[in-house]
This record gives C-alpha cells, structure tokens and sequence, in this order.
C-alpha cells in the first residue's frame, strides 16, 4: 500500500492551504498584539518599547552616569 493510498488527504495542495493558513494566522496574531500594545502606550517609544520589550530611555528621564574614577598621579622620582 504506498503512502498516497494511506493518506489520499496529504496532498501539496493540502500542504499549501495549511502554510498559507499558518501564514495568516501569524499576520492576524501580530496584528491584534500591535493593537493592543498600541492601545496601552502613551505615545511612539512606549509603544515601541512593549513591541521589543526593551527600556530604550526614550522618555527623556535618562540615568545618571557613573561616577568617573581618578587618574592616579605618577609616582614621584627622588
């Protein structure tokens, strides 16, 4: 019995809706993530910021900077 006659549903017909389903899928997934991302950001960076999950700063409220270490002096020659 070859494979064909086991599973006449398998064909790449059928496995071409399903990529393009799957496809689909994910496009309307990203979609209605965006949306909702964008419905809780208060402007471009928040929304920007939850998309990537990252903390880009971009609020304007920046870190300090570390406090820079000195420059040890040369050793004095007697």
């Amino acid at each position: 019995m070859s494979f064909s006659e086991k599973h006449p549903w398998l064909t790449w017909k059928n496995v071409h809706l399903f990529a393009v389903g799957c496809i689909v899928a994910g496009v309307a997934f990203a979609v209605v993530g965006a949306t909702i991302a964008g419905l809780e950001a208060h402007g471009w960076q928040d929304f920007l910021a939850r998309l990537t999950g990252a903390d880009l700063w971009l609020s304007g409220d920046f870190p300090e900077p570390p406090d820079v270490p000195s420059v040890p002096s040369a050793p004095s020659v007697p």
